[in-house]
């Protein structure tokens, strides 16, 4: 098992410890908003309407920071694309 792998068992592990019955989800939501904090990006829980939070879990949308989105001019900035890579690799314990 190379290094990434295992960072990517023990990141899974640590998140599947966290009890998150279903809608008791704040622990484990807390957990993720942390890691992404930890690396630098804004971090906020909304109540934006999507089909979990409609149902009364808590859930995280990640966003890669597109703009213009679904048109021919989407585009998304480089800094927000180092800051998508670096989140994946905090998420991987890379």
């Amino acid at each position: 098992m190379t290094d990434l792998e295992k960072a990517l068992v023990n990141e899974f592990i640590e998140l599947v410890s966290i009890d998150a019955e279903s809608g008791h989800e704040a622990e484990i939501a807390a957990a993720v908003m942390g890691k992404l904090r930890e690396i630098g990006l804004d971090v906020e829980m909304d109540d934006a309407g999507n089909i979990f939070n409609a149902n009364g879990i808590s859930s995280i949308v990640l966003g890669t920071g597109c703009h213009l989105v679904h048109s021919t001019r989407e585009f998304i900035p480089v800094t927000e694309l180092v800051a998508s890579a670096r989140l994946v690799t905090s998420l991987l314990g890379a």
